[in-house]
């Protein structure tokens, strides 16, 4: 067995989009994001930039208003989430990275577990350690494949209710 994982593969497309989440996560306005609303609006907001700590003043943190969502007075329909969808996205700027990261170490992990169970000498006993590693990785991997799974699943969703 090899650390290589072919091209196509529930592995390999797991690490392409765990990638991509990394790169959007990067990208996206910084953490953490929070929300207000009053009679008129819903608005969310996240970081813009911080000022460091100085003295006696805390690190200050600079609001950057994502979206706004008016609630009256609008030529079209109005729509802004409710306080579960609100919580939800807000969260998600929080979550989605740390998860991403917990998928990539895992990912990594089983590697690790392959690696060691293919280089352990030949007898009774390692060859017994090798396979219980090898079970450790597989169980591992399959839980990724059914995250990977459940991603794809969501993204075909997606694109049905687009199309």
């Amino acid at each position: 067995m090899t650390d290589a994982t072919p091209q196509g593969t529930p592995v390999t497309e797991l690490a392409d989009w765990l990638a991509d989440v990394r790169r959007y996560v990067h990208t996206a306005t910084d953490e953490p994001w929070w929300f207000d609303e009053d009679e008129l609006s819903w608005r969310l907001h996240g970081v813009m930039d911080r000022l460091p700590a100085q003295r006696n003043i805390p690190e200050q943190i600079l609001n950057k208003q994502i979206l706004k969502a008016p609630k009256r007075n609008t030529p079209y329909a109005e729509y802004w989430p409710d306080p579960a969808d609100g919580e939800f996205i807000v969260r998600a700027r929080t979550d989605l990275p740390a998860l991403a990261s917990f998928a990539a170490t895992m990912l990594e992990f089983t590697r690790d577990l392959r690696s060691l169970a293919d280089s352990l000498p030949g007898s009774d006993l390692h060859d017994a350690r090798a396979e219980e590693l090898r079970g450790i990785a597989e169980t591992i991997r399959v839980a990724l494949d059914g995250a990977h799974a459940a991603r794809r699943d969501a993204h075909d969703r997606d694109q049905l209710a687009t199309d």
